[in-house]
């Protein structure tokens, strides 16, 4: 568990740089908030991966 939780720190540390400068006094939390947007939208796909592959085949057939 605690992989899962450093790696999608990492990547909101990677995110939070591209809009707030490393040093800034709020970056700490910037990445946070990055960190956890990246949670929730796992677990959203998670959740309807069903309904995404299904869409996704639909569309790929050409039905809509």
């Amino acid at each position: 568990m605690g992989w899962i939780v450093r790696g999608l720190l990492f990547l909101g540390g990677i995110i939070a740089s591209w809009f707030v400068a490393p040093d800034a006094d709020n970056f700490h939390f910037i990445s946070f908030v990055m960190a956890m947007l990246l949670f929730v939208l796992a677990i959203a796909v998670f959740a309807f991966w069903t309904s995404i592959t299904g869409w996704l085949k639909n569309l790929l057939r050409g039905k809509r």
